[in-house]
Parts: C-alpha cells; sequence; structure tokens
C-alpha cells in the first residue's frame, strides 16, 4: 500500500472575514489570541485512504513515530510512505525506529522543494480552506474540534481524497493503479 503524507500547522489567523466600515474610516475586526499550536499529520492513499493525527505543538521525530506506528499497526500489507525532505524524516531516531520495521514500512522521498508534487499538499489546501469559513474558534479545544470534524468528514469521502491525485502535477502518483 502506497501513502503519501505531509504536516501543516492547525491554524486559522488569515481568517476570511469581511467588515464594514465608512469610508475613511479603517474597519477593526476582533480575531482571538493566538493560543498553543496544534499540527496535523496525515497520509492518503490513490484508493482514497487517510490517516491523520492532530496534536498540540509541532511536528517532532517522536510524534512522526508515534503516527508511523499508529499508520501500520492494523496494515494488512507492506506500507510505503513517500514523504517530503523535512528534517524529521530523515532524524535518526525515526531512521533507527525503522530499521527493524523493513517488512512493515518504508519511507521514499520526494525530490527537495516539489510541493506539488506531493498529493496530501492538495488536501492540507482544502483542510486549511475549511479551518478559514465558518465561525472563527475562540480557542484551542474548538479550533481542535473544527479541524477534526473536517478531517473525519473526509476519511468518509474516498472519492474526494482520490481527486487529489489526479492534479497534473500529483497525476504521476496514480501510475500503476
Amino acid at each position: 500500500m502506497i501513502y503519501w503524507g505531509d504536516e501543516t500547522a492547525v491554524k486559522e489567523d488569515a481568517h476570511w472575514v469581511r467588515g464594514y466600515a465608512p469610508r475613511g474610516q479603517t474597519p477593526v475586526l476582533a480575531v482571538p489570541a493566538r493560543w498553543t499550536t496544534l499540527s496535523m499529520i496525515s497520509a492518503i492513499s490513490p484508493q482514497g485512504k487517510v490517516a491523520f493525527q492532530i496534536v498540540e505543538g509541532s511536528i517532532d521525530a517522536e510524534r512522526f513515530i508515534t503516527f508511523l506506528t499508529a499508520l501500520i499497526q492494523d496494515a494488512p500489507q507492506k506500507i510505503y510512505l513517500v514523504v517530503d525532505n523535512l528534517r524529521v524524516h530523515h532524524a535518526k531516531v525515526v531512521t533507527a525506529w525503522l530499521a527493524d520495521k523493513k517488512d512493515r514500512i518504508e519511507l521514499a522521498f520526494l525530490p527537495p522543494y516539489a510541493p506539488e508534487s506531493n498529493p496530501d499538499e492538495y488536501l492540507n489546501r482544502d483542510f486549511k480552506t475549511a479551518l478559514r469559513t465558518g465561525a472563527v474558534s475562540t480557542d484551542k479545544n474548538s479550533l481542535m474540534a473544527k479541524a477534526t470534524a473536517f478531517m473525519d468528514r473526509l476519511c468518509q469521502m474516498p472519492q474526494k481524497v482520490a481527486s487529489y491525485f489526479r492534479h497534473p502535477s500529483a497525476r504521476y502518483a496514480m501510475s500503476g493503479i
């Protein structure tokens, strides 16, 4: 089974809001203060499968290993995970963790500076658009709920996930299917 993975920040600080002010006066829009950082790591397959985790803080080597552990936990066959060249993916602790699991999971790396060739980047675009629409989250928990709700819905829409692989720059990932 081949998955493409990526990480992204979970934030709505570029929220699309509209306001009104009389001519010559700058509108002032109240935006909640920034909370603890949330991050998401996800992996998708051309068949429309989705795996994800949303965590507090940034994705480090330990969180990446936790995600990989969950990804292979119930996998009926070996997983190839295609990722970018984030430093975390090359960390010594990750390499050591993978060493005795070659029969269950293997990482493959995209070329440097080629985010458009990762189908998971198109998921991230939809994810961030969803976070920017609707009501602004009032705290970390409401942002987490909003993010999780979007991803849970996406997990139920394999045809939508498969569409990320039809982008011209990611179409190569469908070869062999």
